[in-house]
């Protein structure tokens, strides 16, 4: 029996806003870099305000990232324990409600 995966939805970039990996709070002059440690979503699946997104840890801190408006998670750009900057580029999504 053939077996059936999720599809990448057909979306517009122009309607795409890409989420970043939020600054751990410490000097910005300091270089530092975490890694993602959970993704709560998988791709094409929608999410409301409040609702959380992904985990991503650093040196000692461990950040759960919620949206703050509700959307569409188009694609995951950060996979699991992919080392990752402040201020990169971890997912596009689609937002539904803007704020």
């Amino acid at each position: 029996m053939p077996r059936h995966f999720p599809t990448e939805p057909d979306f517009n970039p122009q309607e795409t806003t890409a989420l970043t990996a939020p600054h751990p709070g410490i000097d910005p002059a300091v270089e530092i870099s975490g890694e993602i440690t959970a993704w709560y979503l998988r791709n094409s699946e929608e999410f409301a305000a409040g609702d959380l997104l992904y985990q991503i840890t650093w040196p000692g801190l461990v950040i759960d990232v919620s949206a703050e408006t509700s959307g569409l998670l188009v694609r995951i750009l950060a996979k699991l324990r992919d080392p990752v900057e402040p201020g990169q580029q971890v997912a596009l999504v689609q937002l539904t409600n803007t704020i």
